[in-house]
């Protein structure tokens, strides 16, 4: 009788040991924050932003890629504006030359601490990357086809899924 009771005891450790590592906890991928794990370009993830109500925008599509025509976020909307000279810039915080203007067409922006460089390829061609954000804001042409971030009311989006509004001084 000791010899099946130690048995079977035996057996319920082995099981338990079984049991507890195959429960194990796996580290999530995305620091906690519940997104599911998300690998794609900065369109894709707008795309997702938008299949979810987050928010809307429009863009168009050439030969160069896609860029954005306007972008709303809680009431909030960047749009090319022709009739008074404003237009959405897309501004990234990451200093890759393949992804960045190189001519300096358009002036940086800091915001929070950030910079932000003007997106010179459409954003069907920005790579999604860890701690990516997307600053969208109205530009202005200030002379010779340079152009500037207008100061006032702005969108912050930290990929893939977080969005804000701000304004820029």
């Amino acid at each position: 009788m000791r010899k099946i009771i130690a048995i079977l005891l035996l057996l319920v450790c082995l099981l338990t040991a079984i049991f507890m590592v195959g429960c194990e906890k796996k580290a999530d991928p995305n620091g906690g924050n519940g997104t599911a794990a998300f690998s794609g370009s900065v369109s894709e993830a707008f795309d997702l932003m938008k299949a979810a109500g987050t928010i809307d925008f429009t863009a168009s599509t050439s030969s160069y890629g896609t860029f954005f025509t306007s972008v709303t976020y809680d009431g909030v909307t960047i749009n090319n504006d022709n009739a008074n000279g404003k237009y959405i810039g897309v501004f990234i915080n990451t200093d890759d030359i393949n992804l960045i203007d190189l001519y300096g067409t358009c002036d940086s922006v800091t915001y929070g601490g950030e910079t932000f460089n003007y997106s010179g390829v459409g954003v069907d061609a920005i790579p999604y990357t860890a701690g990516l954000k997307v600053l969208i804001a109205f530009t202005v042409d200030v002379g010779n086809w340079h152009y500037t971030a207008v100061s006032g009311s702005a969108l912050l989006f930290t990929l893939p899924d977080a969005a804000e509004k701000i304004t820029l001084n």
